[in-house]
């Protein structure tokens, strides 16, 4: 379920090239706009796979400080992207 977000975004299939450009460079906007640690954390996990716990011997924290920041870095870039928040029964984004 922690994908869902990003998920909906990709269901929504784009066919024009300039709107996927688009697309992809307020995704690496939204993503660059997080903290160092938050950013760290996605990229490591939804970009290069790594578990939590991986992630967190990378990053020298504990595995449940990456959870979090994975959680929270989702949460801003739901917020960023104006995408609905899986995190949160209503879907609505809290901030």
């Amino acid at each position: 379920m922690e994908t869902a977000a990003f998920e909906a975004a990709v269901a929504d299939h784009v066919e024009d090239p300039y709107d996927a450009l688009t697309d992809t460079i307020a995704l690496y906007a939204a993503v660059a706009s997080l903290s160092e640690r938050q950013r760290d954390a996605i990229l490591l996990h939804y970009g290069m796979g790594f578990t939590a716990a991986e992630a967190a011997e990378v990053m020298g924290n504990e595995e449940a400080t990456v959870r979090s920041q994975l959680r929270t870095g989702r949460e801003r870039l739901a917020v960023t992207l104006k995408l609905r928040c899986p995190e949160h029964p209503d879907g609505k984004n809290h901030s």
